[in-house]
């Protein structure tokens, strides 16, 4: 199968359990309360927005792909590196109840970005840094959601 083709099936398939995924969460009632920071189904929506806006760059390429003649073949994936960063999502989310947010993720961003294969330090340590902090703003400061930032927080 071709690079091309699998991009405009994934990026299709991607958009369309994403587009019903919106409109589930926004049909069904998770308030509870008043305000932003009481609906259960808003941050679900938004992360949902953005796969789809990702899922329709992703058909896009391989739209354009399809169109010119220059285009590889699907990479193999590494079953070894999925099972890893299966584990550190696993291990992200027992060191958050354990150690708080701020070890959690400053530890986490950069061993996942390592165990994709990501190997620019200073990059790593910004986008490291700037997730931390933007997570923390939208989650803490801006829906008012409680996060244990410390141990023992």
């Amino acid at each position: 199968m071709r690079r091309a083709l699998a991009d405009l099936v994934a990026g299709t398939v991607l958009l369309a359990g994403s587009v019903a995924l919106i409109a589930m969460t926004a049909a069904a009632d998770y308030k509870m309360g008043e305000g932003a920071a009481y609906d259960a189904g808003l941050m679900p929506r938004v992360w949902l927005t953005l796969a789809a806006a990702c899922a329709l760059v992703i058909a896009a390429r391989g739209v354009a792909s399809l169109r010119s003649a220059a285009s590889g073949r699907l990479v193999a994936m590494s079953a070894p590196r999925l099972a890893l960063a299966g584990g550190l999502v696993l291990a992200f989310v027992l060191g958050f109840v354990a150690v708080g947010y701020w070890i959690a993720v400053l530890l986490f961003v950069p061993a996942f970005a390592t165990a994709l294969g990501f190997r620019r330090p200073l990059t790593t340590l910004a986008v490291t840094v700037a997730f931390a902090a933007v997570t923390w703003v939208v989650f803490a400061e801006l829906l008012g959601v409680r996060l244990m930032a410390w141990p023992g927080a």
